[in-house]
């Protein structure tokens, strides 16, 4: 019975990755084991439920001593240490679980949630065109085609700034209007 509930979740998660590999996004996989610091490096408020650890008994490190709460530390470090490498032009995308503790007697809530990036040039020269930095407008297009690609044919981008790691003016959120069809 487990299978037949996964399988949706699986299916979805191959298609959603063939249309962003097709965009030129590179697939990343992270460890589900971060810092605690991570929140603060975000610049999470107390309350935030990015701080809501599941911490480790027995951790290797202080470094991966807790369950992550959010995809956004492991595609930063990931872009941090490619920059550190030379490497600026950058589109990568993460399938993962976040686990968000609950009361002590109850088990962490854990979701599946896809995060993306995207930093550096959206192309470099070419005969018909000069290179340019990516943008907002360059990650909404990539949703726009995620998205529709997947039978949410009418979107909502409003704008909202949930947390402060996002940039006030260029964040925003999405609402499903309605779908027209949905490949599984």
């Amino acid at each position: 019975p487990s299978e037949d509930i996964e399988a949706p979740a699986i299916l979805l998660r191959d298609q959603a990755g063939e249309i962003l590999a097709g965009l030129g996004f590179s697939e990343i996989i992270t460890y589900s084991f971060i810092s605690p610091d991570s929140a603060d490096r975000l610049g999470a408020g107390k309350e935030s439920p990015i701080r809501s650890f599941v911490t480790l008994q027995n951790p290797l490190t202080t470094e991966q001593s807790v369950m992550r709460t959010s995809l956004v530390p492991g595609l930063l470090e990931t872009v941090k240490e490619n920059i550190y490498h030379g490497e600026t032009d950058l589109k990568m995308f993460e399938w993962g679980n976040i686990f968000i503790a609950r009361d002590p007697d109850s088990l962490p809530l854990e979701r599946l949630f896809l995060s993306a990036i995207m930093t550096g040039r959206y192309h470099r020269d070419g005969l018909h065109s000069e290179a340019r930095q990516v943008d907002f407008y360059d990650m909404k297009g990539a949703v726009e085609v995620l998205l529709r690609s997947l039978g949410l044919s009418r979107t909502e981008f409003k704008r909202h700034t949930p947390e402060p790691w996002y940039h006030p003016g260029f964040s925003c959120r999405i609402y499903a209007v309605s779908y027209t069809h949905l490949t599984l």
